[in-house]
């Protein structure tokens, strides 16, 4: 979550993970402060990048789940 966006696409892919889970409701701010253009901080601001694919979890969703495109 900390890792810029090349860096975090190549990590999701090599591991072949399946889902990018967070809490919308409470992003973790030591991550964002840490690495503010890294993919939880970017994520936290509603950015998606093309590599992820939102899933909609419904308004009342206290998370945000997105699937890689692989």
């Amino acid at each position: 979550m900390l890792a810029p966006l090349p860096t975090a696409q190549q990590i999701l892919s090599e591991l072949r993970v399946d889902y990018v889970v967070t809490c919308s409701a409470a992003p973790d701010q030591n991550i964002i402060k840490l690495a503010p253009e890294g993919l939880e901080a970017r994520l936290s601001r509603g950015e998606t990048p093309e590599f992820l694919e939102p899933i909609d979890l419904g308004p009342a969703a206290k998370i945000s789940a997105w699937r890689p495109r692989h």
